[in-house]
């Protein structure tokens, strides 16, 4: 009975330091996961004069939204930080916690929600009703419009569905009526046979 015990001890002990040590031995940081802005926000800058702008959604320890851009946009740096804050606190209607903006090369500027807040006051209702975390698991329907491409996508999709239960709904009901009329021949040759 002891040396079961010391036997099971030992196994634990044994399958608890193989499990433990690698994670132990080797930490590893996933990389932060990124993925486009689901608004119309890059086109917006690229409007404003701002030459290649990305605006992307990283999820690490934080939340953020990052707009790097290559130059362009007013020529007076405050002033384009400013474009960029106002463009995306009106446009992304997802929470975030801070905003990162990079020209090019250089060090990247990041600014938190309460300082955007406190300089450009309240978002519109409706805004940040989402994080960007539940619209990375639930895709671009979580927290804005569907585009009109995705209505002519659903417009597609629903009127074929239609069009095959219509299809069905045709050759059920002709398949019906011709082993109905075939029923009825039957019985009809089976009555002049017997009468």
């Amino acid at each position: 009975m002891v040396v079961r015990r010391v036997a099971v001890v030992a196994l634990s002990g044994l399958i608890l330091a193989a499990v433990a040590s690698p994670a132990a031995a080797s930490p590893s940081q996933t990389p932060p996961q990124t993925f486009k802005s689901q608004f119309n926000t890059e086109y917006i800058l690229q409007v404003q004069g701002f030459f290649t702008p990305h605006v992307v959604y990283r999820i690490e320890a934080f939340e953020d939204i990052v707009v790097v851009y290559d130059g362009g946009g007013p020529e007076n740096p405050l002033d384009a930080i400013s474009k960029i804050e106002g463009t995306v606190w009106g446009l992304e209607r997802l929470h975030f916690d801070h905003l990162v903006i990079q020209n090019g090369n250089q060090a990247p500027l990041v600014v938190s929600y309460e300082e955007l807040e406190g300089s450009l006051g309240p978002r519109p209702s409706g805004y940040d009703a989402a994080p960007l975390s539940i619209a990375a698991a639930f895709g671009p329907a979580v927290g804005g419009a569907l585009a009109f491409d995705d209505f002519v996508h659903l417009f597609k999709v629903i009127v074929a569905v239609i069009g095959i239960t219509a299809l069905l709904a045709v050759l059920a009901f002709g398949l019906a009526s011709y082993l109905g009329s075939r029923t009825r021949e039957r019985d009809d040759r089976a009555d002049r046979l017997f009468a």
